[in-house]
């Protein structure tokens, strides 16, 4: 049925968008916390040993030109299992306060897990003014559905026993503001990532496949966080953010970790590690095929 047909019918529009409206905001979540500020905690020097350790708080490393994405190392021995070329990361990596415990989808810890695997993201480059380094576009980093094979795979189809929903980090923060699991993220540009208090609700009902919102700014409400230069800040994979324009040419550095449970990883978008395996299931072919 075409919409033109219901011109001048104000009353049937009017239940429409009504109805539109309470959709969209059943599916918006504003009481949770959706991100943390500032997360970082000092760390030992990565190689050092007692006697004469010494605390520092971690900062990034001069750039090299490192472009990694989804890299796969296991957290807790990540010297070990991550390539030489990203050790100036350690610190960083180590400042991020990960438990080493799993969690369950109610929330509930399940498993100790010292061997967990982490995803490492690392982009070095230079900028152009009115260009943004990563993603434009408001979005959440958890997909709105599976490309496996060149089609589309809904959440309740991909095999998985304990969880019903995709995710790519999850992430919660406990009554007592303790961050389970989730996204870590910094950059070294203020004002070049924009995220917002809110977290999107069974977002594959209303993400598109790669997890875009744009459509859910208005309801969202605020006009968003810009968050500060050389500080680790903690998101969920439910947290509708967005990539900013530089203000000027110039050189950015940007690190994010995911730290929960991941339902795909992407070989021809991701990094491999010749040190560590994915412990995710691996989808071959581009997430853009249709």
């Amino acid at each position: 049925m075409r919409l033109s047909k219901l011109r001048g019918n104000g009353l049937v529009l009017g239940t429409v968008f009504d109805d539109v409206d309470e959709y969209y905001e059943r599916h918006i979540d504003r009481t949770s916390t959706a991100f943390r500020v500032d997360v970082g905690r000092e760390t030992l020097v990565p190689g050092t040993s007692w006697p004469g350790t010494r605390w520092i708080k971690a900062a990034f490393p001069e750039p090299s030109g490192i472009d990694v994405n989804m890299m796969p190392f296991r957290f807790f021995d990540a010297k070990d299992t991550l390539p030489e070329s990203l050790h100036g990361y350690l610190p960083l990596i180590a400042s991020c306060p990960v438990a080493a415990v799993d969690f369950g989808p109610d929330g509930s810890a399940k498993e100790w897990r010292s061997n967990r695997v982490a995803y490492l993201t690392v982009q070095e480059s230079h900028v152009g003014a009115g260009k943004t380094q990563r993603r434009p576009g408001l979005h959440i980093d958890r997909p709105g559905a599976i490309v496996d094979g060149g089609r589309y795979v809904k959440a309740q189809e991909w095999g998985n026993n304990e969880y019903t929903a995709l995710q790519w980090g999850g992430g919660c923060c406990t009554r007592e503001g303790v961050a389970i699991d989730g996204i870590y993220l910094a950059s070294t540009v203020a004002g070049s990532t924009r995220v917002f208090d809110s977290l999107v609700v069974a977002p594959g009902d209303v993400t598109d496949a790669h997890g875009g919102v744009e459509h859910m700014r208005e309801r969202l409400g605020g006009a968003g966080v810009d968050l500060p230069a050389d500080q680790l800040h903690w998101i969920t994979d439910r947290t509708p953010h967005e990539a900013l324009p530089m203000a000027s040419d110039g050189d950015r550095q940007f690190f994010r970790l995911v730290v929960g449970r991941v339902s795909v990883w992407y070989a021809a978008h991701s990094t491999a590690n010749p040190l560590c395996e994915p412990d995710a299931p691996i989808v071959h072919g581009s997430k853009f095929a249709t």
